[in-house]
């Protein structure tokens, strides 16, 4: 259910977290990441924002909900 209705405060929240976390990478992160692991990423709102801030070779999510994997697909 939570994929199919996203809490209207979520679109605030989340863009603050994705700037945060941008933030973070570029401060703390190398330049370049290997490898971006996400977990409980399905249907991830921050993967554009990880990408943008480390630009990953490989970008793996973990999740065990199907129809969100599916949604990120």
């Amino acid at each position: 259910e939570y994929y199919r209705s996203v809490p209207p405060t979520a679109h605030l929240t989340r863009r603050y977290t994705g700037r945060q976390l941008r933030t973070a990478i570029r401060r703390f992160g190398p330049p370049r990441a290997e490898t971006v692991v996400e977990f409980g990423g399905a249907n991830s709102c921050f993967l554009d924002d990880l990408v943008e801030a480390a630009s990953p070779r490989d970008y793996h999510v973990v999740d065990t909900n199907a129809y969100g994997l599916e949604l990120l697909r």
